[in-house]
């Protein structure tokens, strides 16, 4: 009963994230129609507007007027960003492990859908616009996934409850293929980790973010060592590797310090 409970949630979630969307773009398109703009400009305006009217929207249905920011003690800030660290080097270093395994073993190959091969898309011509649009999906995406669902739940359900009803409608809208449904499955409830446990919801934005912006920051120092092009589709998990390892180094330095600081006090 508890399992259909859940799933009859998933689905409320989902199906009324589409019904906004749809209206949304379906609206959108019609007053846009007749103007002529720039693609990206047209772009910059759609994701705005969206992010406003969603916000609206949470505000309106869900009844929860503040966000909790939790940033205004210097050691909740630190503990904050450890379990940001935390949880998103465990995040990506199994997204690495799925894309790893299902382009270089045989076995898993066969669901590896092509979409997801070409997945390394041509930037948009200005990266700032780029950075942008990623931004406000990034926000737009936490605000309703994490934000709203688990305080419209958190009532009612458990904490492992809440996390399959914000994870799994959150993996049915990235699915291009079986993998991306299973990487953004295990992605989502990485986020909904850090959402609960930083009682924040500025640290599922800013490791959102950071996962959807590697290459700019990961391709510069992949390049230093191998010709970006020979990698192909391997650099997909490449970047998912590299991210995870500096986590991984961050967050052990900051263990070292923390160490440091607690034997001087002591």
């Amino acid at each position: 009963m508890k399992i259909i409970n859940i799933a009859f949630k998933c689905f409320y979630v989902l199906l009324l994230y589409f019904t906004y969307t749809f209206t949304y773009n379906f609206i959108f398109l019609k007053l846009s129609s007749n103007l002529y703009l720039d693609f990206e400009l047209n772009q910059l305006i759609y994701y705005t507007v969206n992010l406003v009217i969603l916000m609206i929207l949470i505000h309106l249905i869900f009844k929860h007027k503040n966000i909790n920011i939790n940033v205004l003690r210097k050691n909740t800030i630190f503990n904050n960003i450890n379990i940001l660290l935390k949880y998103g080097c465990i995040g990506f270093f199994i997204s690495f492990l799925i894309f790893f395994c299902s382009i270089k073993l045989p076995v898993f190959n066969s669901v590896m859908d092509i979409s997801v091969k070409s997945d390394i898309k041509p930037l948009i011509k200005n990266q700032f616009i780029a950075v942008i649009f990623v931004f406000v999906g990034v926000f737009t995406e936490e605000l309703y996934y994490r934000y709203a669902v688990y305080n419209y739940f958190k009532d009612e359900l458990d904490e492992n409850s809440i996390l399959c009803v914000m994870s799994i409608p959150f993996a049915l809208i990235h699915s291009l293929s079986i993998i991306t449904i299973l990487n953004a499955l295990v992605i989502g409830f990485i986020l909904g980790k850090i959402y609960i446990k930083t009682n924040s919801i500025i640290y599922p934005i800013i490791f959102h973010f950071i996962f959807n912006t590697r290459e700019f920051y990961v391709l510069p120092i992949v390049s230093l060592f191998v010709p970006l092009k020979s990698l192909n589709e391997d650099i997909i998990y490449v970047t998912l590797l590299v991210s995870g390892i500096i986590f991984l180094f961050v967050y052990l330095l900051l263990a070292i310090f923390r160490n440091m600081k607690s034997h001087k006090n002591s």
